[in-house]
């Protein structure tokens, strides 16, 4: 696997694929589904205990209706165990410190981003609480998991910040999607929202952090990682392909947003059982349906969630993002076509699951990522090594092969496809790099 990514569910998923002797991601779907249960519960949990009974069973009902999570937990992703450990470890926050703390490890071991929600989480210890008894040891139960995980990416890459460095420089100083342009007009609506949600969770956190409501632990995590969207949309490089690929619809429903909704179940439950009984009495209808003011409330944001479903299922299979997934099956299925032995090169998730899927040993599939771009003969060099026959010519490949950047055939590389699948004549790779 690459470092870059959850070490955690990696392993759970590698787990799972030995157990049932598969390539296939099925098991862990249906994984990533009863983890999303579980965070269910610990929505009602958590409701239940910061506020009542009846908000934790609207809360809990209104999260297992989302149709956001519906998409979210049944995907192949990393995020639905992490969230799950970040919603136990606040669970656990003032009860078990230690506890909580290897809690909110397993969630940074699932998404990197989890690292500043962890940090801000064991700092409210002190910052809200004015615990040094309970910030300790939530740190030492952070650190627990984490130490012997860095001791690995030390041994393995040389660097044990390898995963937050990397996604520092990919994401948020954009050295992934540099070849990515929008223009400056295109960016002022989505970054200046982005913007505005980020001074907004700052304010709550300080008007919180005076009034120090039974509560705080809730809203310090989930505005935590709204301010931390906030700052990575609104003053990074992170949201350029977004707005390039035209992608900011499915953004709204996507993983990455996905804690938001857990919150909005939240508050949307506090509102319903807090909503001032006055004001139902100017709601002429509910008085005709015989429904309470509260009922109705509920029936209205039930009706409501559903109702996104539509939304939901229209840009899950949106051509902007349905297209590409049927390219890259096409792409996969010329190269099974032609494939006899080698290693094929390849970034696109897709085409590699599906040859992996269709007989392709998976330790014949690499990616470009780890292709060196420093010259051409350690290109070479690197390509013979690894007995490359086929490759897909991405912005990786092209920054080590600037040659084949026009598209078209250049011995020993031959373009089968498009400007995009090439054969590689090992023979002829041999000669050229005088191998």
């Amino acid at each position: 696997m690459e470092y870059f990514w959850g070490l955690f569910p990696t392993l759970i998923e590698s787990f799972l694929l030995w157990v049932f002797n598969t390539t296939s991601f099925v098991p862990f779907r249906v994984f990533n589904i009863l983890m999303g249960g579980v965070s269910v519960y610990l929505v009602y949990a958590i409701s239940k205990k910061y506020f009542t009974h009846r908000i934790a069973l609207i809360a809990s009902g209104l999260a297992a209706i989302l149709p956001v999570f519906w998409e979210v937990d049944t995907s192949g992703m990393l995020d639905p165990v992490g969230i799950m450990f970040l919603l136990l470890g606040l669970y656990m926050y003032e009860s078990r410190p230690f506890s909580s703390g290897v809690c909110f490890a397993l969630a940074s071991l699932s998404h990197i981003e989890f690292w500043f929600l962890s940090f801000a989480m064991i700092a409210s210890h002190w910052i809200y609480g004015r615990s040094g008894t309970r910030l300790v040891p939530s740190l030492v139960g952070w650190l627990t998991p984490m130490v012997p995980y860095f001791w690995f990416m030390q041994t393995r890459t040389g660097d044990w910040l390898y995963a937050f460095r990397w996604n520092y420089l990919s994401s948020i100083a954009g050295t992934w999607i540099k070849d990515v342009t929008v223009p400056f007009e295109a960016q002022i609506v989505p970054r200046g929202v982005a913007v505005t949600f980020l001074v907004l969770s700052g304010a709550l956190a300080l008007r919180f952090l005076k009034r120090r409501p039974h509560s705080y632990p809730l809203h310090v995590l989930f505005l935590a990682y709204i301010g931390m969207k906030g700052m990575i949309f609104g003053l990074s490089a992170y949201v350029v392909p977004y707005i390039a690929m035209h992608q900011l619809g499915r953004f709204l429903l996507d993983r990455l947003l996905a804690i938001n909704y857990y919150y909005v179940s939240i508050l949307l439950a506090i509102a319903i059982e807090r909503f001032p009984r006055q004001a139902s009495s100017h709601l002429e209808g509910i008085r005709r349906l015989h429904l309470g003011r509260k009922q109705a409330l509920l029936s209205v944001a039930a009706l409501v969630y559903l109702a996104s479903f539509s939304y939901v299922r229209y840009e899950y299979f949106n051509p902007t993002y349905y297209v590409p997934y049927v390219s890259q099956v096409e792409l996969a299925e010329y190269i099974l076509g032609q494939y006899r032995g080698g290693t094929i090169l390849s970034s696109l998730v897709i085409v590699n699951y599906w040859v992996v899927n269709h007989g392709v040993n998976y330790q014949s599939v690499v990616g470009s990522i780890y292709m060196p771009t420093s010259n051409l003969a350690e290109s070479y060099a690197w390509l013979i090594k690894h007995n490359v026959t086929w490759l897909i010519a991405d912005q990786n490949v092209k920054h080590s092969l600037p040659i084949l950047a026009d598209g078209l055939t250049h011995p020993p590389f031959y373009v089968m496809r498009g400007p995009i699948v090439y054969y590689v004549d090992q023979a002829e790779l041999r000669r050229a790099a005088g191998a």
